[in-house]
């Protein structure tokens, strides 16, 4: 018996399991299926043609081919599963703490940003410095960065955060240890809207002089503004259509003042004149101003204990008189 013979022995009897499973297979499609017929396509069929001629005329490569695809499918099996248990690098993560609004206090203490890790992130000899570089913010704000402990990085800025604005926090490639993994290099985040709460709204009249009656208001900012841009969006209307303020009287009808930071103003109307009928009046604010919104980066809504109306009274003296000590919200 020659090699070749041998060989195509061998592999004839190595390969005699799988044809016998091939062989069960196909009696049980057969028994559950039924027959198929199918007639291959011409290519399909000179293509078997070409195969079959090149095994009967060499079966020593064609035996060697197939031990091959088997190895290769043998190996490729295996990277696939190492690849999916190998170690993997435990990345750290990072929470970004909301900004809160700043306390409005005598002094004014601007809330820090806070990021927590999941893991201790920071270098060694990072954590006893005034100041870290490495990290920064964008667009940038005056402050500086300080690690409170190995998981705690906050920013503490030297000028109170702008309204509405989105940040993003960046950190260089090394400022973190080299087996310190990040699951990411850059945060963002965005601070709190320029709101305005209506602290008090009421008809004022003079106590000397009944006939002095003005629409007073008190305003609470959470962001500074300058003298005479609320001024813009702020308007008095009547419910009911009435007419209060004398004809020569320009709008918009009132002056503000401002208090504390520039986050108080105070509001004080025109004379009024009492109405036919009792009428209620609205301070609205305005949101269509959008120039003013993005050069001043904020977004003007309003937040309100209660709805801003305030009832004004009709010409019946009494009737004055007892709805000038009520507050209607």
């Amino acid at each position: 018996m020659n090699t070749n013979a041998l060989i195509t022995r061998t592999l004839r009897l190595a390969a005699r399991p799988f044809v016998l499973l091939l062989r069960f297979l196909k009696k049980v499609a057969l028994a559950v299926f039924g027959r198929v017929q199918w007639s291959p396509p011409r290519w399909l069929s000179q293509s078997r043609a070409a195969f079959s001629g090149f095994r009967r005329a060499h079966p020593l490569i064609t035996a060697s081919g197939v031990v091959a695809i088997l190895l290769l499918s043998c190996g490729a099996a295996w990277t696939w599963h190492w690849y999916q248990h190998r170690p993997k690098p435990r990345y750290v993560s990072v929470i970004v703490e909301a900004i809160p609004v700043t306390k409005l206090e005598k002094e004014l203490t601007f809330p820090t940003l806070d990021l927590r890790f999941s893991d201790s992130a920071a270098r060694l000899e990072d954590l006893k410095k005034t100041s870290v570089p490495g990290v920064r913010l964008d667009p940038p704000l005056p402050g500086k960065w300080l690690w409170a402990t190995d998981k705690h990085l906050f920013f503490k800025p030297s000028e109170d955060w702008p309204a509405d604005q989105k940040f993003k926090v960046i950190f260089d490639k090394k400022f973190f240890p080299s087996h310190v993994f990040m699951e990411r290099m850059a945060y963002e985040f965005q601070t709190p809207p320029f709101e305005i709460a209506i602290k008090e709204l009421q008809l004022y009249q003079d106590p000397a002089n009944p006939t002095q009656r003005q629409i007073t208001a008190t305003l609470e900012l959470t962001h500074a503004v300058e003298p005479g841009e609320l001024d813009r969006h702020l308007e008095l209307l009547m419910i009911g259509g009435s007419t209060i303020f004398p004809p020569n009287d320009p709008a918009p009808h009132f002056a503000l003042t401002y208090g504390l930071h520039k986050r108080m103003a105070y509001l004080r109307s025109s004379n009024v004149t009492l109405p036919e009928k009792e009428d209620f009046l609205k301070l609205e604010l305005r949101k269509a101003e959008r120039k003013l919104a993005r050069r001043r980066r904020t977004s003007y809504a309003s937040r309100q204990p209660g709805p801003p109306f305030r009832s004004i009274p009709s010409r019946r003296p009494l009737r004055a008189t007892r709805m000038a000590n009520q507050n209607r919200f």
